[in-house]
């Protein structure tokens, strides 16, 4: 057995390895704790560079929603996932490379959690995709499960609402809690 499982995670890390996506752990510190190839040809940064530092996840991706707002407090959707308010997410955003280059990336979270159901980390796997209102399947996602106005090609809502979209919601849950 001892061989099989070693193979086996052989094969694992040589899949991570080779992956077109870039595949992240985040810690419940906010910290990346691993970072695959896949994440270095995507960001720009070394994993030796963030792995096992106090480099928080923001810290190297400087990552922004559609709107331009920072997903590095209230917003994050690893931190949603870690306080309990998703057992996934997935997040269209913009970050900064190492070079100073803006990109754009969509990123899937997943809770991993031990055996009495406490989130101990967060998998992310994230890859480089065209800029805002590009994915007409993530809108209607986005719209279902908060309520968000379809967008224009501009990633901005169409028509004349006066609400805004998904993330305007949870900002608002935010400051109600807070101000409670």
């Amino acid at each position: 057995m001892g061989a099989e499982l070693v193979n086996n995670t052989m094969a694992m890390d040589h899949l991570v390895r080779e992956s077109v996506d870039g595949m992240f752990v985040i810690d419940q510190d906010r910290r990346l704790v691993k970072f695959s190839e896949g994440c270095e040809r995507i960001t720009g940064h070394p994993s030796n560079d963030v792995v096992g530092s106090q480099c928080h996840c923001y810290d190297v991706s400087q990552c922004q929603d559609e709107q331009g707002r920072s997903l590095a407090a209230a917003l994050c959707p690893s931190l949603r996932i870690f306080r309990g308010e998703a057992a996934n997410a997935r997040q269209r955003m913009q970050i900064r490379r190492r070079d100073g280059q803006s990109i754009w990336v969509e990123a899937n979270y997943s809770a991993m959690r031990d055996r009495s159901g406490q989130v101990k980390c967060v998998v992310g796997v994230m890859r480089e995709v065209d800029g805002p209102g590009h994915d007409p399947e993530l809108d209607a996602q986005l719209q279902s499960a908060y309520g968000e106005e379809p967008t224009g090609g501009n990633g901005r809502p169409t028509g004349n609402e006066t609400g805004g979209g998904a993330l305007d919601a949870i900002l608002e849950r935010v400051e109600k809690r807070e101000i409670l």
